[in-house]
Parts: structure tokens; C-alpha cells; sequence
């Protein structure tokens, strides 16, 4: 994004890591390469991951409480940085982990080449498993193939500061689906928010948009990817076959446009370089009473608890006639020359679906992948920790994860596409850098080259 500076999860994570390293005394040594054990009679496993200073440990006590439970040693190595790229270097030397994050986008090209352990068997026949409670979005299947799990949940989450809306007279932001606002409703509600230095707001005579002292709404880049298309009713891909997508709808073209509207025409959301100017995020941003609400994710949720500023979360505005948020949790995989599969496998299900995770869903990191975790009230209570989850966040996070979390299509050279054509098309619409209706058309025609030549990957 240029100089917005605005972190996906796992660059988040990785700069976390990097800041806390001088001062994590007590932690253990953690590799910066990713290697696989030489093979031995004993169990010993490899789990490697990007997680950083906020998690790592927590990770660290979960592979210790496995090995207590189960008496396989596992080692956890971390590269702190361009952790696809290490991966796929050592998975070129056939050297890749025994169990390890893998990005969704490389599971479809990756299992094809015979890289990852199919686990559709194991999944099958596991007891403690219960695959209907899944949540949909986390069931990474290719033709009802499984060559991966998903870490963890992680739906996209609105937070809102309560101290800049009690301070403007507003009322808070909906915490239900059913009474989400419209994008529109969002636009006006952050356009009173707004206000430059002698107090005017967007659209009041004397305006000064140079000089802004709280923004209404940090959009960030998130509310316009593939829940545009699905909040209007549409898939990327046209049909089935996931041969052909559509990226020049009216509908999305209209979104991108009204979306590219809001830090360019209605200045209520911060411009590009604001993050590099003020030195500091945006969570630290909003903490500082400078930006009322902010779309991100659950995993926001352990620095704002650092930052201590009174926040809610709210569910994210509706961008069309339909509701739906996209899930950003990445995959669990098994590399397919580990010399110990059924203790891999047994690692992947207690990170994934066991009790190896509990502990993090209680510091707001992660949540829970099954359903009635995250929708029945009374289990809810067993995760949800007060002065860590806001108290909507049953409603504004937990109910939008169990039901309404979508996920990116499980389809070879998709992350290919991605960064060479259609988020780079997407990147450039939302920031007005040229019309949503120009570059969206010339990537759906670069795209679609791609995908002629290069079809789905059917496992048979």
C-alpha cells in the first residue's frame, strides 16, 4: 500500500517479533531457517511458523503441553521474515517441516506437486473432529480433498473508540448483523466524527482537510477484497469450473468508487503517508483519540488490550444486499516426506482442533473454529475473557465468524493471480489511483489469460 503502512496479520506479527526481541528475556532460542530433523527412531517433530512477540510464547507452551501429553519433542522454528519464500526453498531441497503455516493461496499449487500429506483420511476418522461444527470457511477442501487445516478463526472485526464517540454525541456502532449500517450510513456517521483543528467537519465551510485532528473512519484495505463481491451477490469466479472471473460488475465497479471516496473526496479516513508522518499505527492512533473506528481483525484485539483505551467492536458496514466477511486465518499442513505422518498428524489436530489452542483464544488472537464455540452463549463464556474481548463482541464478532466468514477459493495459480493482477487492481482502485471501471477491467483480462492456461487442479 505504498507509505500507508497498513500490516496484514503476519507482517504484524513478524514486526512484533523484531521489536520485542531485545527484551524477551526467557524466551527460547528459536531457529531463523527452516530445516526438517534428520530421520530417527525417536519422534521428533519440526512446527514451523510465523508467529512473533505476541504469540510465540503462547505457541511455544502449547508444543511443551503436546509433548507432555504425548512425549514427541517438537521444535519450533520462526523466520522473522518472507517465511512463504524460506518455506518454498526448503521444500525444493526436500526439506520441508513436519508440520508448518502455509499461506491459503500455495495449498491448491502446492498439493498438486505432491508437496503436502493429504489428510482427508485422518480428518475423517478423528474422534475429536467433528467436522459439521467446522466452521464453513475453514474447511480448505479441494474437490472434498483435505491438504490442510485452518489455524485458527479469524473474521474481519470493526473497533470503535467509545471516548471519541461519547466525546462527538454519537451513538455507538451496531454490534449485530441485522443492524449493520450501509456504507452510505457509515460515510455520514464518520463525516460527523471527523473534524480538522478548529473543529469543522467534511462538507462545513472552512474545512481544513490538511489539518485533521480525529478521522471518522479508518477503512484500511480490508473492507474492499473479496467481501465487495460477495456483499453484492457475486463470486469472483463466474462458475463452477473456477475458470473465468468477473471483476467489472456495475456493482463492484460502483463500490470501488465510493470506497475510493473516502480519504480522497470525504477525508474521512487518514491519507496515504499519515501513518509515516505520526511515527506510530493505527491502533496507536485510535488510542490517541484520533481515529473513531478502524476495520481490521480479531487479532488487533492483544495490542489494543496493551494500549488500554476504552474500545468496542461493531460488525463491519454492508457494502451491497448481502452480508458477509472475509476470513483471513491461514493453513496447517503436513509436508508429505515427514518420517513420523501419524505423529504429525496427531500435532496438526491439537493445534487445530484440540485444546492446544485454548489458551490463545483467550487473548483475543485467535478464536475458536467450531460453531457452537462461537454462537451458543454458554460456551462462549468458556473462552471470552473480560478486560480482553469488548462486550459486543458476541454479537459483532463471534455470530459473523460462525456464520457469515467466507474464504478465498481453493484453486491453483489464485495467489499467482493475486499478486500479479487482481489485488494489485484492487489496491489501485481503492486508492483512486486510476478508475475502478479501467484497472479492475485490465485485470479480469489478464487474469482470465492466466487461468486459460492454467485450469484447476482436480485431486482424484
Amino acid at each position: 500500500m505504498g507509505s500507508h503502512k497498513r500490516l496484514s496479520r503476519r507482517e504484524f506479527l513478524q514486526a512484533s517479533a523484531a521489536m520485542m526481541a531485545s527484551g524477551a528475556a526467557g524466551l527460547v532460542h528459536v531457529p531463523t531457517t527452516l530445516s526438517a530433523p534428520p530421520a530417527q527412531e525417536t519422534p521428533q517433530l519440526v512446527f514451523a511458523s510465523w508467529e512473533g512477540g505476541i504469540t510465540r510464547e503462547t505457541i511455544e507452551q502449547m508444543l511443551r503441553d503436546f509433548t507432555d501429553l504425548t512425549g514427541v519433542e517438537v521444535t519450533h522454528q520462526v523466520p522473522t521474515e518472507s517465511y512463504m519464500e524460506k518455506l518454498q526453498v526448503t521444500a525444493a531441497a526436500d526439506q520441508l517441516p513436519d508440520v508448518f503455516y502455509i499461506s491459503k493461496g500455495f495449498i491448491a499449487d502446492w498439493a498438486e506437486k505432491g508437496l503436502l500429506m493429504e489428510l482427508t483420511e485422518q480428518l475423517g476418522s478423528d474422534p475429536s473432529v467433528d467436522m459439521a461444527d467446522i466452521v464453513e470457511a475453514n474447511l480448505y477442501q479441494i474437490n472434498n480433498h483435505f491438504f490442510a487445516a485452518a489455524v485458527t478463526t479469524e473474521p474481519q472485526v470493526m473497533f470503535y473508540s467509545r471516548d471519541v464517540f461519547d466525546d462527538a454525541g454519537e451513538a455507538y456502532p451496531p454490534a449485530s448483523v441485522e443492524e449493520a449500517w450501509t456504507l452510505d450510513e457509515i460515510i455520514e456517521v464518520a463525516k460527523r466524527l471527523t473534524r480538522d483543528q478548529n473543529g469543522n467537519h467534511p462538507g462545513e465551510e472552512g474545512f481544513d482537510p490538511d489539518n485533521v485532528e480525529v478521522f471518522g473512519w479508518e477503512w484500511w484495505n480490508w473492507i474492499g477484497g473479496a467481501n465487495v463481491w460477495w456483499m453484492n451477490g457475486l463470486e469472483f469466479f463466474t462458475g463452477p469450473d473456477l475458470m473465468t472471473v468477473n471483476l467489472t460488475e456495475p456493482s463492484v465497479v460502483e463500490t470501488y468508487t465510493k470506497l475510493s471516496e473516502i480519504p480522497t473526496a470525504h477525508h474521512i479516513a487518514p491519507p496515504a503517508g499519515y501513518y509515516d508522518q505520526m511515527g506510530f499505527g493505527m491502533t496507536q492512533a485510535q488510542a490517541r483519540g484520533q481515529i473513531a473506528m478502524i476495520t481490521g481483525a480479531n487479532w488487533l484485539l492483544p495490542e489494543i488490550v496493551e494500549l488500554e483505551y476504552s474500545v468496542g467492536a461493531a460488525v463491519l458496514p454492508k457494502l451491497g444486499p448481502e452480508y458477509a466477511i472475509w476470513g483471513a486465518g491461514e493453513g496447517l499442513s503436513i509436508g508429505s516426506t515427514t518420517d513420523f505422518p501419524d505423529e504429525a498428524y496427531r500435532l496438526l489436530s491439537y493445534v487445530a482442533y484440540g485444546d492446544g489452542t485454548a489458551s490463545i483464544w483467550k487473548t483475543g488472537l485467535w478464536m475458536p473454529q467450531l460453531k457452537s464455540l462461537l454462537a451458543d452463549p454458554e460456551k462462549q463464556q468458556t473462552w471470552l475473557t473480560e478486560g480482553v474481548h469488548p462486550e459486543e463482541y458476541p454479537t459483532a464478532a463471534c455470530i459473523p465468524a460462525a456464520h457469515y466468514m467466507k474464504n478465498d477459493p481453493m484453486r491453483k495459480g489464485w495467489q499467482e493471480a493475486w499478486d500479479k493482477w487482481i489485488g494489485p487492481a484492487i489496491d489501485s482502485a481503492l486508492f483512486a489511483r486510476r478508475p475502478a471501471e479501467e484497472v479492475l477491467a485490465e485485470a479480469e483480462a489478464e487474469a482470465n489469460a492466466f487461468f486459460a492456461e492454467n485450469p484447476p487442479w482436480i485431486p482424484a
